[in-house]
């Protein structure tokens, strides 16, 4: 009955442990509505999200976080400025 018990109180600390894990995660903290694959983590509070790509241009937002809010800023490089990469 001992490791009965035991077993127990360590699924319930590792499924508590698991649940605050998810409820604050840290890898998958970005912008709302942006998918991880889109998603380039630049630090904890900037990331880009590439929304077009091309074999000539690459188009994404600057997303950086202040006070907990994600701000947006456009960017985009210039035509030519990519070269190919192997």
């Amino acid at each position: 009955m001992k490791i009965y018990k035991a077993c127990l109180i360590c699924s319930l600390i590792i499924g508590l442990a698991l649940f605050v894990r998810a409820a604050n995660p840290h890898e998958g903290d970005r912008p709302g509505g942006v998918y991880a694959e889109n998603w380039i983590r630049i630090s904890d509070i900037a990331g880009i999200v590439v929304n077009h790509m091309s074999s000539d241009k690459i188009a994404g937002v600057l997303y950086v976080k202040r006070a907990e809010k994600w701000i947006q800023l456009s960017i985009e490089n210039p035509q030519g400025a990519v070269e190919g990469v192997n």
